[in-house]
């Protein structure tokens, strides 16, 4: 689904749109079916970060708009931007849409919820991470010998485009995939590469730079809050059990997805995190957010930047459940 801003009454935070449904938003330059719009008029709730929306169905529409008129106006949507990201709620979009039809009416169809949550996403002026796990993480973290201050060796930024990691995954029984690592928040601020909406409603594109407030949240000197989206995705070959990997329905591949958060220290460049992921019981199902599996430990040795250093140049780690 995606929303297209026909006209907007900044004054009155009243605006009409087209709400499309056209099954994917890979191509956004595709050409207006009404057959799959809806053309709709909502209002802002600026206080709760809300949309709501009634939208009516082009009536007796087939290619063009010609021998259409606008009627059944039941559809109802409401959008929600939530303030606060946490591991169990990082969806930059949440809401629902439902028919206001008798539910014996021809048209009617029940409450349907959606939330968008990928990586590729947008940050809103005023939004923050909220850390959880920060004390299970603290007691997990992995203490380094005390004479690394002798090494003169040099980790990451939290906030450079290094602490995103993409990095082969081999189980103890032998299957093998690719994971990818993308940090979502370091301290108080997003510093994922999202589009970020402007208060002026322009975009812009900040790739790795960290968005939002100046850092104030840090756990002491050298030891950040960080957070992460983990995705494990086996090879081709690989088919492992519907409960452990879902099916991607954009990218229509099997993955394991995780929510993270804990420590990363940039004096020795050791990450540990806590993960959360999402079960299902049926591969071909999205997971079901009432079965939550948050028992999940990630340890990751990041290697140094400067290159006369003893370390591996290599990333090290390892995910595993408590």
């Amino acid at each position: 689904m995606s929303l297209k801003n026909i006209e907007c009454l900044e004054d009155r935070k009243w605006l009409r749109l087209l709400v499309d449904f056209a099954g994917s938003s890979i191509n956004h330059r595709r050409p207006f079916d009404p057959t799959t719009t809806l053309v709709a008029e909502g209002s802002w709730d600026a206080r709760n970060n809300q949309l709501h929306v009634v939208a009516c169905q082009f009536l007796n529409a087939r290619n063009s708009l010609s021998p259409s008129h606008v009627g059944d106006c039941s559809t109802k949507l409401t959008l929600r931007f939530p303030a606060i990201w946490t591991i169990g709620n990082t969806s930059c979009i949440v809401g629902e849409i439902w028919s206001n039809k008798p539910t014996t009416e021809s048209g009617y169809f029940e409450n349907i919820t959606f939330d968008r949550g990928d990586s590729a996403t947008y940050v809103f002026p005023g939004q923050r991470y909220e850390y959880t796990k920060r004390a299970k993480a603290t007691k997990l973290y992995p203490r380094m010998k005390s004479d690394v201050d002798d090494k003169k060796d040099l980790f990451p930024n939290p906030f450079s485009y290094e602490m995103r990691l993409d990095i082969s995954a081999n189980s103890s029984t032998g299957e093998a995939g690719w994971a990818s690592f993308v940090p979502v928040s370091v301290d108080n601020r997003f510093v994922q590469p999202y589009w970020y909406l402007t208060e002026d409603g322009t975009e812009e594109y900040l790739g790795a730079h960290p968005v939002g407030a100046s850092v104030g949240d840090r756990y002491n000197n050298n030891r950040y809050n960080i957070s992460y989206r983990i995705n494990i995705r086996p090879v081709d070959e690989i088919r492992l059990p519907s409960e452990v990997y879902q099916l991607n329905l954009y990218y229509h591949f099997y993955e394991m997805g995780i929510v993270a958060e804990g420590i990363y220290d940039d004096k020795d460049g050791s990450l540990c995190v806590v993960g959360c992921r999402y079960l299902s019981s049926n591969s071909h199902q999205q997971p079901t957010y009432d079965s939550v599996d948050c028992e999940i430990v990630v340890n990751v040795q990041l290697p140094p930047t400067n290159p006369k250093s003893n370390y591996s140049s290599s990333i090290k780690g390892s995910i595993k459940s408590t």
